[in-house]
């Protein structure tokens, strides 16, 4: 069963309207999944971004492509700009996409920078039919994007073992998320898991990029970002309500994460 706690809901998708687009300025984005297609055309600046196990950079001019159902993320040392169009799978209802996956980096491409400009201006200038214009420059864009940037096309039994895998690795930071505020190790993850510890950590480092204990230390570090913002509870006790049982090591993981220390984050919140 997929992670719903690292699951992102796209609202203009819900409903109804297949094509979700934005104009982002960012420079993390969480590890997340969900089961659209995602494109990213760096308008400005350039990032590091990680797909399951694969990590690659994407410059301006550039288009990074998520392909259906991958965990991904990106790190960026300054905001990086960019337009985001997500699409439903409903969009490609008539046609063969399910099984082909795209390469992760689109180059400088014209026919796809002028598919992109045409799409976020019917969006940004809305007028009668342009949610028409919109779902016809996004398949002329696929159409493009297939024809040119095919990366493989996966066999039912290659699909099944993909999704498999990532279902593997939902279980494993499911689990961390619904436990993180316990007592928890790797040893202790693999046992709940009946594999062994260096099982594990590679298999969880070569698809988070992270191991076990830095994927949980920093998850527990954004849950107290959120009782330090919100909360007057003592430093002490949110460092133990978020599974640190060391106040110690809880002010060294936070500052190495964040910059500063708790105490000082939480006066300036």
């Amino acid at each position: 069963m997929n992670d719903i706690s690292l699951y992102e809901k796209i609202p203009e998708i819900e409903n109804s309207y297949p094509i979700k687009i934005r104009m982002y300025e960012a420079d993390t984005l969480s590890p997340h999944w969900h089961e659209h297609l995602e494109m990213l055309y760096i308008l400005n600046g350039g990032a590091n971004i990680r797909c399951n196990s694969e990590s690659f950079e994407v410059q301006s001019g550039e288009t990074a492509v998520i392909n259906r159902n991958e965990l991904h993320s990106f790190t960026s040392q300054s905001p990086m700009k960019y337009l985001c169009i997500i699409i439903n799978p409903s969009f490609f209802s008539y046609v063969k996409f399910d099984t082909l996956i795209l390469k992760s980096v689109i180059p400088r491409d014209e026919y796809v920078h002028s598919y992109f400009s045409e799409i976020y201006r019917a969006y940004s200038e809305y007028q009668r039919g342009d949610d028409m214009s919109i779902l016809g420059y996004t398949y002329c864009l696929m159409s493009h994007l297939i024809k040119n940037y095919t990366l493989a096309e996966l066999t039912e039994p290659e699909y099944k073992s993909r999704m498999t895998r990532l279902n593997k690795i939902n279980s494993f930071t499911d689990y961390i998320h619904e436990h993180y505020n316990e007592p928890l190790s790797t040893a202790a993850l693999a046992e709940h898991f009946y594999i062994s510890k260096s099982h594990l950590c590679r298999i969880f480092k070569d698809a988070t990029g992270k191991t076990p204990v830095q994927y949980l230390n920093e998850f527990r570090i954004k849950k107290a970002c959120v009782l330090l913002s919100g909360t007057n509870e003592r430093i002490s006790d949110i460092a133990a309500k978020t599974g640190f049982e060391s106040l110690y090591y809880f002010d060294r993981i936070f500052k190495k994460q964040v910059g500063v220390s708790p105490l000082n984050f939480k006066k300036f919140r």
